[in-house]
């Protein structure tokens, strides 16, 4: 709704822009539906959050920078649909949005060794150390401030698709910025 909002009003101020905020909506939502599947080629899934993150760019174009990188090695990968876009979402809102500064936004896809890395780094806000503590526990649930119930969230798909060892971390430090592992 608030990217329609800002096309909206963009229409009026600055129409190549508005246009090209409604196509990158436009192929947000189809990487969203998909064609219904829940695992995905990771490459999809970095499609989806270049998407997501022009948007936001047009929308806070003075408030942050980003980088996307995704070794090729990865990109037939299948991962759980809709893993990335909410670390994103949660890395502008949270962490760049309440800074004074204009930030770095970081999406990273690596094979470390047989192991599938992917990172979600912002240099903005960070996380304290009593709500890092926090971030994926079930006392968190209805905590706005900390991503609501989306991290919880990928972070039991995750665990679904990977049983073992695997899921969501966090490294964070106030004033300095998080990264989501």
């Amino acid at each position: 709704y608030n990217t329609l909002d800002s096309i909206v009003w963009m229409s009026n101020y600055r129409p190549q822009v508005a246009a090209a905020m409604a196509d990158a909506l436009a192929k947000l939502f189809r990487l969203m539906l998909g064609g219904g599947e829940d695992v995905v080629p990771l490459k999809q899934e970095f499609e989806h959050v270049t998407q997501y993150l022009k948007i936001q760019k047009m929308r806070y174009d003075s408030k942050f920078e980003y980088e996307i990188s995704l070794d090729e090695a990865c990109q037939m990968i299948r991962v759980p649909k809709l893993i990335l876009q909410p670390l994103v979402e949660n890395a502008i809102y949270h962490g760049i949005k309440p800074t004074r500064k204009k930030c770095l936004l970081k999406v990273l896809g690596f094979l470390d060794g047989d192991e599938l890395v992917l990172m979600v780094m912002d240099d903005g806000a960070g996380i304290g150390e009593a709500d890092l503590s926090r971030i994926l526990t079930a006392e968190r649930v209805s905590d706005k401030m900390l991503g609501g119930v989306g991290v919880k969230n990928i972070n039991e798909r995750i665990q679904l698709y990977c049983p073992g060892n695997y899921g969501l971390g966090f490294v964070s430090a106030e004033n300095l910025g998080t990264v989501a592992i």
